[in-house]
């Protein structure tokens, strides 16, 4: 997931559940389940990905 106006450069890999802030610099790949902020972009901290698969389910069936 990608936050307003986030600046990728070409050919930088987003890992699965990664998740970068909004305004973000992506001037490198991204790690798997991690929150990026800032200009350039660091690591904030990890995210839980059975929270991530448990919310998405609830979402797809409030909308259901």
């Amino acid at each position: 997931m990608l936050g307003t106006n986030c600046v990728v450069h070409p050919g930088v890999k987003i890992g699965e559940g990664a998740a970068a802030g909004s305004m973000s610099l992506i001037t490198k790949d991204v790690d798997p389940w991690w929150i990026y902020i800032g200009m350039p972009a660091k690591k904030l901290k990890k995210r839980e990905k059975g929270k991530i698969v448990e919310l998405e389910k609830q979402l797809k069936m409030d909308v259901i």
